[in-house]
């Protein structure tokens, strides 16, 4: 048996011309319209500018576990639960837990 003869002339060709399947040709770019202004150079300045402004983060969470009891979890599972058959969402027990610290923490300022 002999071995079958790739034809490379036509893989050349296709390969020049670019398989229409897998490259499409770009459009050509347009210009941008000679009225408009470019308000950017491209030079350096030394001056620090302050556009940028980063909101400060009133409170950052912290990973920390904490032991609790289980007729605790139990009752906060129980008001997930209730919320989803209400139609909500189903609450965190991570933002149930911070909202019962912060009630905790303002009673014992008071």
């Amino acid at each position: 048996m002999s071995k079958k003869q790739l034809e490379i002339n036509s893989i050349q060709n296709e390969l020049a011309g670019g398989a229409s399947l897998y490259f499409q040709p770009k459009p050509p770019q347009t210009q941008m319209h000679p009225e408009a202004k470019n308000d950017r150079s491209n030079e350096r300045t030394t001056e620090r500018t302050f556009v940028r402004t980063m909101k400060k983060q009133e409170r950052v969470k912290v990973r920390h576990s904490f032991d609790v009891y289980r007729d605790q979890l139990v009752e906060l599972q129980s008001l997930q639960l209730a919320a989803v058959r209400k139609g909500r969402r189903k609450p965190k027990l991570g933002d149930m837990v911070q909202a019962a610290i912060d009630l905790y923490l303002e009673k014992k300022k008071a």
